[in-house]
This record gives C-alpha cells, sequence and structure tokens, in this order.
C-alpha cells in the first residue's frame, strides 16, 4: 500500500510544499456539524467494507482505513490493496461552494500523486441534496476527481450492522453496536484495516462491556454510576447522562481512549460528591 510520506511531497512540491503539509491544521477546529458528518461517513464507509469482507466473495486485497494522514486532502483515506488509494475531503456546508482552500489543496494533491506515480482517486464528499449523482471531474492527466453525495442514514447502517454480525444483534441493541464500531475505530487510533476494526469490535462487544447495559458501559462503571445516582440514556450516537437534575451528553465516544482514561481515573477515585463527578464529566468532554 502506498502511504504518502513527507519524501513523496517533497520531491512533488519542494521543500516548501512539505512544510505547509506538516503544518496544516487536521480537523482541530472543525464544527460539531463537520464532526458529526465525518464520522458519519466514516462508519457508513467502514460498514461498506465490513460487509463485503464478512459476506462477499473472499478477496485477495486488503482494504485499510486511516483518517488525517500526511497530505493536503486528508480526512479519510482507504487503501485498496497495495497500488490504489481512495482521498476523500469532507465538507458539510449547506452550499456547494468550493473555497480557494480547497481548490490549492486539491492541486496540490494532485501533483503529489502525479509526480509519485501513485493511483487512486480524489472524493469530494457533501451534502446529498447538493449533488443529485455522483459526478466525475474529468481529467486529461492526474486523480481522477468524484464529487459525492452523502447524508447520515442511521437505519441504512443498522441494517448493515445486522447483516455482518447477526450472532452479536441478538445480544445487543443495535445502536449498542454501532457506537462500539465507533469506538474500536478510535481505540485503534483511526488507522486500521477490515479485519483488525473487526476483531477490535468484536472485543469491545463480547469481552469490554456489559451486555445489559444500553449504551455499552463497563459493568464496573455501570455500578457506580447506580451508586452515585447518575443515569444513563442512548440517543442516536450520544450518551446522555442525568445527574441530580443536571442533564448532559459525553462529548467522546464509548470504548475510545479518552473514555478508557475517565473509566479508568472515576474507578480510581469514585467520587461520591455528584457535582465533583459532573466537573470530571466536564473536564474530560472539554480535554
Amino acid at each position: 500500500m502506498t502511504v504518502i510520506t513527507n519524501e513523496h511531497i517533497e520531491f512533488a512540491l519542494g521543500r516548501k510544499g512539505a512544510k505547509k503539509a506538516k503544518k496544516r491544521r487536521t480537523g482541530g477546529d472543525a464544527n460539531d456539524s463537520g464532526h458529526e458528518f465525518e464520522k458519519a461517513f466514516t462508519l457508513s464507509s467502514i460498514l461498506v467494507e465490513i460487509n463485503r469482507e464478512l459476506t462477499g466473495p473472499t478477496r485477495s486485497q486488503v482494504v485499510r482505513f486511516q483518517s488525517q494522514p500526511l497530505g493536503f486532502v486528508d480526512d479519510l483515506v482507504i487503501y485498496r490493496g497495495a497500488t490504489y488509494c481512495d482521498y476523500y475531503e469532507l465538507k458539510s456546508g449547506t452550499t456547494q461552494r468550493c473555497t480557494t482552500a480547497l481548490k490549492y489543496n486539491i492541486a496540490r494533491q494532485q501533483k503529489v500523486l502525479c509526480e509519485n506515480r501513485i493511483r487512486g482517486r480524489i472524493n469530494i464528499v457533501l451534502r446529498k441534496h447538493l449533488v443529485h449523482a455522483g459526478v466525475a471531474v474529468k481529467r486529461r492527466t492526474g486523480a481522477p476527481i468524484s464529487i459525492v453525495g452523502f447524508e447520515e442514514d442511521v437505519r441504512r447502517d443498522l441494517k448493515a450492522i445486522l447483516g455482518a454480525v447477526p450472532d452479536l444483534a441478538d445480544s445487543y441493541k443495535l445502536i449498542t453496536l454501532r457506537i462500539l464500531l465507533d469506538g474500536a475505530w478510535h481505540s485503534l487510533g483511526r488507522s486500521a484495516d477490515v479485519a483488525k476494526i473487526i476483531a477490535e469490535w468484536r472485543f469491545l462487544a463480547n469481552y469490554a462491556v456489559f451486555s445489559s447495559s444500553p449504551t455499552g458501559v463497563s459493568r464496573a462503571l455501570t455500578d457506580f454510576f447506580t451508586d452515585v445516582g447518575l443515569e444513563l440514556k442512548d440517543e442516536r450516537d450520544v450518551v446522555r447522562f442525568k445527574l441530580n437534575g443536571i442533564g448532559g451528553l459525553f462529548l467522546f465516544p464509548v470504548g475510545s481512549p479518552r473514555w478508557k482514561a475517565f473509566e479508568r481515573h472515576l474507578l480510581d477515585a469514585k467520587p461520591s460528591d455528584p457535582m465533583v463527578l459532573y466537573e470530571i464529566i466536564e473536564r474530560f468532554n472539554h480535554a
């Protein structure tokens, strides 16, 4: 598989271009809407490949996902075997507007791919209502560019989960399995092949969670929350809590590295004051 390296960028764009690639901020100031759009698209894409892996004919090529690798079109990259990649730039805005910055980044990515003879496609993903059908931008040279429409569809995702892991669906709410898939993706550092994602997903479902919990929280943490009077409720792909009449939500997914650190901290400290617990949740929410 051809992962873009600093050497690839320097070869195509020189040292100045390589420095720009390193300085790019990868989603650091994205708003909530953009983050959720990216999350939904990534989960949906992973589910498509998981279903192909588990239910389709045996494939010789390894499919790998990576979020925010080095490069200029980097929201998500899917490596298909050793010689081909799909590069995705996700735009959650409500207008089909191509900014100057996006044009420059596409041009830079094109040059890096062309100069290093890396085969792949650049995909610009917009809200579905902005794209009537998949649009391919014809180019004489370089990687092809596609404009793709996408909208989150939880029902479609749950149907895909049911098709991929029917044995787990008997024991877990489908929405919990969707949360755990996101947790598996984050616990793998948002970079893994499909087989590893499936293995981590199953591990979280079978060993790391309490099966009767609707949110996939471990038995020990569920018991602790019960003792201090914290109530949990899952709604779509967020986990809400209620504590002494104060309502809120966890801004980090169950099963993610931050959740695991949060769980260790609580089970070590075991604060009895509900307001102290609330302050701890907020601290981890905005860490």
